[in-house]
């Protein structure tokens, strides 16, 4: 499933080229590399965390590598692949992007929100 964004310029891009949708090939996630699945909601572990753990790292461990923590890859929503545009489609998906990141930083900015 999209995220909004995506979604959002698809819909645009259709209406601006007379209801043809932006042209796009499918490729595998890069997180999940196509399984669908990640653990990486967890974070990444140290070897002072691992120390902690002591003998509980390995069956954590046999855990992760099991599936017990699998959910659904946040980049593809379990999907295993991913939308990327193409042709005139790509620089203008690049450009709606950093139009989003751009109104998004204006908007915080404006909040009041401390920046750090």
């Amino acid at each position: 499933m999209p995220n909004n964004n995506e979604t959002w310029f698809v819909e645009q891009w259709t209406e601006d080229h007379d209801g043809t949708p932006p042209p796009y090939a499918w490729v595998i996630c890069g997180c999940c590399h196509g399984e669908g699945t990640s653990v990486s909601y967890l974070g990444a572990y140290t070897q002072a965390d691992r120390e902690e753990m002591g003998d509980e790292w390995y069956q954590f461990m046999h855990d992760v590598k099991s599936g017990m923590y699998d959910r659904a890859c946040p980049d593809c929503d379990g999907l295993g692949r991913q939308r990327e545009f193409t042709g005139e489609a790509e620089g203008a998906w690049a450009e709606w992007c950093q139009e989003e990141a751009d109104d998004r930083y204006i908007r915080w900015a404006e909040s009041g929100y401390p920046q750090w």
